[in-house]
């Protein structure tokens, strides 16, 4: 999935505010940003533990922590 996919999925879950940011990496990871932590706790809550219909891999969705 390339990163405008990945923020046209992430901005299903903006209610409060919006998805701002979206990158896909080379290992299958995805980042999404949000401007509203409730957008980004109802995007983990829906995409913890989800399958794309494509791949038997299961999401992992998780809150970074940052880093200081």
């Amino acid at each position: 999935m390339g990163w405008q996919e990945l923020k046209d999925l992430g901005n299903q879950f903006a209610k409060v505010g919006k998805c701002t940011f979206s990158r896909t990496l080379r290992d299958g990871q995805g980042v999404l940003e949000y401007s509203a932590v409730e957008d980004m706790e109802l995007a983990i809550k829906e995409l913890d533990g989800r399958r794309f219909t494509s791949s038997s891999t299961r999401l992992t969705a998780y809150e970074e922590k940052e880093r200081r």
